[in-house]
């Protein structure tokens, strides 16, 4: 029979009964079809069934209006709507298979067809309970083992977390330890940080401030974070004996959630915190992240309050292992073991056994990275014959790894040592200059490397020019060369000039004699009668920048003996017999500039000396043969022949012909007369100045 009692205005009840038949072991209640009522659902177990009575204004049938029945043993667990679309739901629970199901309401009907299942549990017995812990508006599932049948005494309750609407993990996400054999719980927000809290109540052996106990407790788990929990239970108080499932509300009206339990007689557990009695307060660090594989340290402040300090302990709720943990009052270190979240939570209790809170922090440790380059090019100025310092550090960053660096490329001409790591002196080749471009490597311990590219700018200082050599020789204060008149002088120059390997620099060379012919760095001199003599020549080579360098060199032209050019003028190949032949050779000269003297021969006869001129008369007809000879003081020689055909008849004895005899005479003689008279009279003269100095003597 199912009996209701109807309040009335005042304060009376009217008792209303109805047969449901036999063996209903449970009821609930629930709006089954949207019509602003809540409806009747009953559990029966012989059969298992489940049967809905529709509320009709408070009145009800006595039949069931919906009746479904099932082949196992289908418990009823909860009443709501689970799949979030507006309609209350079954949630059962399978003890033969250890399965909880999922019924899902379609516009008002319950039917076998739609019986899901949702998760398979380790315990066939046990309460299940459905409610949303965490942050999402999903319903979250919590088994309690009660610690009947072969699971006596387990100390496990399962927390599993929806992903979404009736989608779980298969294993549990947290396992909480609140004592042996737990079998009821509440959910509340104990400690008003807009988190879900769980009370579990339990008999069997307890936990209390770290210290082992037995019998009836309530274990009351806070949660720290969003579905985070203690594994062991973050408060604990012993109650009596068989106690019955416990029940929370504000009995005392002070915004606090009191806990009510049913022993022996109804007890009440005000919650409260006397001001003398404030447990330590504790603070973390907020949640931060590093490197794998950096040593983490946490550092703890905490505020002692009513008593002093005595224990602390940290705990790691979840993550990868934690390895050469060391730890004291303030800090926790550990090396990570891998990449991962790791979710670490801390209290303290003073000398009074009173407990501060578990706070936690996540520390996440993400995969090694390559080091972060900040300039990835780098651009250095500076001057030809200069040095200059690289350093990488600032460009590449790494926040808790040593890096090492090195040259990825030699660099012709540029000399680059580190100095010490990330730090380089970069020592170029004298006169070297341009644009070089230069990489370097940096490696972390993991073998993560990257690149940074450094561009060198040097500027070019021009070199001034610098003659070493001329034919091979080192010139030292000046040169000498000479050659013979009518020979080539070749000079070729030697010159160091470093902007001719870097830049490319050109050099002009040239000669202060314009006798020179200049080709490159070699200067070419062919002699000649006019440039006999000394010749003081000053040789500069002069850079694209106007830089020049000098060297002065003697030229000796060395004169060679030229033979006299003979100019005959006023010869004739034919005159008649009486015709005079008047020649000269005044035109005549010696390439040397030497004094001529000319010579005369006729029909082979004996050479006569003449001036620059003469005049013949021949005393016969026919071919006369006349040779001129001019003669130079060295014996330079140059000849001429002629010949010369007379014409005409002259009688024998005739005047004419002693005339023309005495007039060829006349005229060969009379020149060396005058010159033997000259002679005579010149040594007359010496011969007295040579009287006249030994007279003054």
């Amino acid at each position: 029979t199912l009996c209701i009692l109807y309040q009335q205005q005042n304060m009376t009840f009217s008792l209303y009964k109805y047969y449901v038949g036999e063996w209903e072991t449970t009821a609930q209640f629930g709006d089954v079809n949207n019509d602003g009522e809540d409806d009747i659902i009953f559990f029966k177990e012989n059969p298992y069934t489940i049967e809905v009575y529709l509320n009709r204004g408070g009145l009800f049938y006595d039949h069931p209006d919906e009746t479904l029945t099932f082949n196992t043993t289908m418990f009823l667990d909860y009443v709501l709507d689970f799949d979030l679309d507006g309609w209350i739901d079954l949630m059962l629970f399978d003890t033969n298979i250890r399965t909880i199901y999922y019924l899902k309401n379609i516009d008002g009907v319950f039917k076998n067809e739609n019986l899901y299942p949702v998760l398979k549990t380790r315990y066939p017995f046990g309460c299940v309970y459905y409610c949303k812990i965490d942050s999402d508006d999903y319903w979250d599932i919590v088994q309690l083992n009660d610690g009947y049948g072969p699971y006596y005494n387990s100390n496990e309750t399962y927390l599993w977390f929806a992903k979404g609407p009736l989608l779980y993990n298969t294993q549990p996400d947290y396992i909480l330890h609140p004592g042996w054999n737990p079998y009821h719980a509440v959910f509340t927000d104990f400690n008003q940080d807009a988190r879900t809290d769980i009370a579990i109540l339990n008999w069997g052996t307890y936990y209390h401030c770290g210290v082992e106990g037995h019998g009836y407790n309530l274990t009351i788990f806070y949660q720290h974070g969003d579905g985070h929990f203690n594994v062991h239970p973050d408060l604990s108080l012993p109650v009596e004996h068989y106690t019955s499932p416990v029940e929370i509300g504000d009995l005392n009206h002070d915004g606090l959630d009191d806990i009510i339990v049913v022993e022996h007689n109804i007890t009440i557990y005000f919650q409260y915190w006397p001001e003398w009695k404030i447990p330590p307060n504790v603070t973390l660090p907020d949640d931060f992240s590093v490197e794998f594989p950096a040593r983490v340290s946490i550092k703890v402040r905490y505020e002692e309050n009513f008593g002093k300090v005595i224990k602390y302990q940290w705990v790691e709720d979840d993550g990868p292992q934690m390895l050469n943990v060391t730890e004291d009052s303030f800090y926790l270190n550990f090396t990570p073991s891998s990449p991962g979240v790791y979710s670490i939570s801390i209290r303290v209790e003073d000398e009074y056994h009173f407990q501060s809170e578990w706070n936690e922090i996540n520390v996440t440790v993400f995969p090694n990275k390559p080091p972060e380059v900040k300039e990835e090019y780098i651009l250095l100025q500076m001057e030809e014959g200069g040095s200059c310092r690289i350093n990488l550090t600032s460009a590449v960053w790494d926040p808790d790894e040593a890096l090492s660096f090195r040259i990825l490329k030699e660099v012709e001409g540029i000399l680059i040592s580190e100095e010490k790591p990330g730090v380089f002196s970069v020592l170029p080749e004298r006169d070297l200059n341009g644009m070089y471009n230069i990489t370097f490597l940096c490696e972390d311990p993991f073998s993560n490397t990257v690149f940074i590219n450094v561009t060198l700018n040097i500027t070019p200082i021009p070199d001034q020019p610098r003659i070493l050599t001329v034919n091979g020789k080192r010139i030292v204060g000046g040169g000498y060369f000479n050659i013979r008149e009518g020979e080539t002088l070749w000079l070729n120059f030697s010159v160091d000039d470093p902007d001719l390997k870097w830049e490319g620099d050109t050099l002009t060379l040239q000669a202060s004699w314009g006798r020179f012919r200049i080709d490159g760095l070699s200067a070419e001199l062919s002699a000649s009668q006019r440039d006999v003599g000394i010749h003081t020549v000053v040789f500069n080579v002069t850079d694209r920048f106007g830089l020049s360098d000098g060297v002065k060199i003697t030229i000796e032209v060395i004169n060679v003996n030229d033979p006299p050019i003979l100019i005959v003028t006023g010869i004739k190949e034919r005159i008649n017999l009486s015709e005079p032949l008047t020649v000269h050779f005044n035109e005549s000269y010696d390439p040397d500039g030497d004094l001529l003297m000319f010579s005369l021969r006729i029909d082979n006869g004996s050479r006569m000396a003449v001036g620059d001129h003469f005049t013949l008369r021949f005393a016969s007809a026919g071919v006369h043969v006349v040779e001129i000879m001019a003669k130079d003081p060295y014996g330079g020689v140059s000849s001429a022949e002629y010949r010369i055909t007379v014409v005409g008849v002259v009688e024998a004895g005739g005047a004419d012909s002693g005339m023309n005899r005495v007039n060829r005479w006349a005229t060969i003689a009379i020149p060396f007369i005058v010159s033997a008279v000259l002679v005579c009279l010149l040594y007359i003269f010496f011969l007295k100045r040579r009287n006249s100095y030994r007279d003054e003597e």
